[in-house]
Order: structure tokens, then sequence, then C-alpha cells
């Protein structure tokens, strides 16, 4: 038998196996993109300026360029990205069969494309840029069908089947007291939460706990979640009753968890971002010392006669500072000397430093037509090219491929053929 305490134990274990992770997380962060994590205990809406580590944003514009990169590339909403077979390829090819696999695959783009999906889609590629791992997950949806939520890192927390594979997700997320009574209902919510909501208290927010994990406790032939291969729990975090919001089961792993590349059995992925916070963060030091220099060369740090200590002096041009008389020989003039060609020097630097993290984020890749000559390339060669560029990310589209694509296909066309939606 379930109870709470078991599922908050097991919360503290994986945030205990985390926590390595999280220092690093955390400085990839603050340093490309600090508005896109839960890493600090921060709350939603939480609008404070988080951007002073970041000087020049050549990072975030190169994960920019690499999320928009690998949406248009795996999964663009513009063209079909799947295509649906049968484990037997020749009765696949059958007349009636194919008809009925291109009418699903139609049926299944017309829900992906009227669903977030896509909208996720692009936050995950970005993460996975960032992080390393980019977990999401898809449910039924009355409204569109298909609804997809993001988990933004420190969010959420992990851990591997025996095969290596994401199959456990326990995370920790904020809800208002009017969110938890529409989806849970009243009856469902703690003591607490119930006197929020008949004071009129809706806004309040409320951490709930959520967790999907195998259901090894599964009953073959039930109907019910008790007969469904996985498990999915809420319950609220804050609260010391030892109640469920609801228990309730899924046909499939409702959570796609993919991860840009890992080492041995390593729960949570690298990154590109993590290869170039080297020079991310020599890029910022950079443009410190290149503002510092055109300082000094523009209002450079003057020295003069002991005499004017009390007198006023000025830097403004055309304006005239006044020695004693009795200071002949003494000099008003700059305490050193900067060479204008100091500030190109670092520009240069800054340059390649730059040029580094375009490479480290595949950047320069993605923008290879759009840097190429402005001459009219026919069908065909942008179709190499895009080949091409897709060929060197071949290692990571492979894994992108086991924990991302076919899983969400599956998971949607399972979701669409339980709700009636497909022929």
């Amino acid at each position: 038998m379930d109870d709470v305490a078991r599922y908050r134990k097991r919360w503290k274990s994986l945030c205990s196996e985390r926590s390595s992770w999280e220092s690093h997380w955390r400085e990839l962060s603050e340093h490309i993109l600090p508005r896109h994590s839960r890493l600090s205990g921060d709350t939603p809406n939480d609008g404070r300026k988080r951007s002073s580590k970041i000087i020049n944003s050549a990072a975030t514009k190169a994960l920019r360029v690499l999320s928009a990169g690998m949406m248009s590339g795996l999964t663009s909403p513009a063209r079909p990205w799947f295509r649906l077979t049968l484990p037997d390829a020749s009765l696949a090819e059958q007349g009636p069969v194919r008809e009925w696999l291109d009418a699903v695959e139609r049926h299944m783009a017309t829900a992906l494309a009227k669903s977030n999906v896509y909208n996720i889609l692009h936050g995950v590629y970005r993460d996975l840029g960032l992080i390393g791992t980019a977990p999401f997950r898809v449910e039924p949806d009355d409204e569109d069908g298909l609804r997809a939520y993001a988990m933004p890192v420190g969010q959420y927390a992990l851990a591997n089947s025996a095969r290596l594979a994401i199959d456990t997700t326990y995370r920790e997320l904020s809800m208002t007291v009017g969110q938890l009574v529409e989806q849970f209902g009243k009856n469902a919510c703690s003591g607490p939460v119930r006197d929020m909501y008949e004071r009129g208290d809706v806004d309040h927010w409320v951490k709930v706990m959520h967790v999907i994990e195998p259901n090894r406790d599964m009953q073959p032939g039930r109907a019910d979640a008790a007969g469904m291969p996985w498990r999915s729990v809420w319950f609220e975090a804050s609260s010391n009753e030892d109640r469920f919001l609801s228990i309730g089961g899924a046909h499939e792993n409702p959570v796609m968890a993919p991860r840009w590349d890992l080492a041995g059995e390593d729960v949570y992925g690298s990154s590109p971002a993590m290869d170039a916070l080297g020079d991310v963060k020599g890029l910022q030091l950079l443009e410190r010392r290149k503002l510092q220099t055109v300082d000094k060369i523009v209002t450079p740090p003057m020295v003069g006669p002991q005499s004017l200590q009390h007198n006023r002096v000025s830097l403004l041009p055309g304006d005239t500072t006044y020695l004693p008389d009795n200071a002949a020989g003494a000099r008003f003039e700059p305490a050193m000397k900067v060479e204008p060609n100091a500030v190109q020097v670092i520009e240069l630097s800054i340059q390649n430093h730059k040029e580094r993290i375009d490479s480290a984020f595949f950047a320069d890749l993605w923008l290879m037509l759009a840097a190429s000559d402005r001459r009219q390339i026919t069908a065909r060669e942008v179709a190499e090219r895009h080949e091409e560029k897709m060929l060197q990310l071949g290692p990571v589209l492979e894994r992108l491929q086991d924990e991302l694509l076919d899983p969400l296909v599956d998971r949607c066309f399972g979701i669409l053929l339980r709700g009636g939606q497909l022929p």
C-alpha cells in the first residue's frame, strides 16, 4: 500500500543524488540563460533581474540558434518529420494498411499542430543545449487532445531503469489554490488549501509533488490505474496530511527525458554549454577589460601637484584647470597612457572567444545557409546541406531518436487512439 511518506523519502534521496550537478547547472544558467531554472527555490512570476553576470550575450544568442536549428532540423511543424510503419515491413506496404498509416500520420500531424507540443519542444532543445537534460511530459487534454508540460531544471529529479533509460520522475512544482481545486477538486485538497479557497485566496502558491514511476504492482486485466504499467501520483509537498491529491496511471511513460550526451550510467546528461562555459566566462572578463580600457583612454586617471587637492579640477573638453602660481613646473596630466590599439587587441580576443562559443553550440553549422553567398541554389543543394548539418550531429541525433522522438510519437499515438481521434 502506498503512503506519502515513501514518496517523500525517495524525493530526498533523489535530490541528494542530484546535488552534485546543481552548482554546475546554476553557473550555466547565470552566465547564459538565467531566467529558465528553479535552482534557487524561485517561485513562478519572479521578475527580479538575474542577468548581472552577462555583459556579452554571444552565448545566449548561440544557444538560441542551436534550439531553433534543432527544431527546424528534427521536428519542424512545416514538414512531415515522422512516418508510421509496422514491425512487419511487407505488411506495412500493403495498400489498405499503408492508406491507414498515412491517414493516421495526417491526424497525428494535425493534433500536434493544434496542441502546444511544438512550443514545448523548442524549450526542450534549448535545455538540451544548456543543461544537457530536458524532461517534459505529454498528457491527454479535453480541448486540444494533447497537452505538453515543461519541467525547468531544479524542479525535477530523475532515476534510471536497469536499461539505463529514465523511468522515474519526481518533481516539485508550484500551483495556486485555484489550480489545485480546478484539477483535483476541493475535497481532495488539504484542510489549509480548502480554507484558503473558501476565503477566496485562490492565488496563493502551494508546493505540490508529482511522481511518475513504473507500476511494479500492476494487476493485468484491470481497466483502472492499477492495471496500467505506469503510476502517476500527486500530493501536497507542504502538507503534513498523509493523503494524495490523486493516484492515476498511464499506458505509456508520460515523461520524455532526452539527454544530449551521457557518460556510462549517469542519469543526467552533459551539454554544449558545459563545453563552452570557460569561453563564456572568459568572454565576460574580456568585455569588462575592454570597457575599462576604453574608460582609461577617454577619461584617464590623472596626476597633479598636491596644491590642487582642494581646488576644482576638470576633464571636460574646453574647460580649464588653474594651477597655483607657486606650482611652477607642476603639471596636471594623465597618470598613464593607454594605446588606442589596445582595444583592438582585446576585440580580437573577444572575436576568438565568440567563434569558439559558436562552434561549441554548432551555431556556425546551423547558420551555414544564412552565411553562404547570396546566389540562388537548387532544392537539391539545400537538401544536401541540410543532410550535412545532420550528419555532424549524428551521435546526438541517435540518442534523441531513442529518448525523444520515438517515445513522443508512441505517446501521442496512444493518447489519440484511446481518445477515439484516429480513423
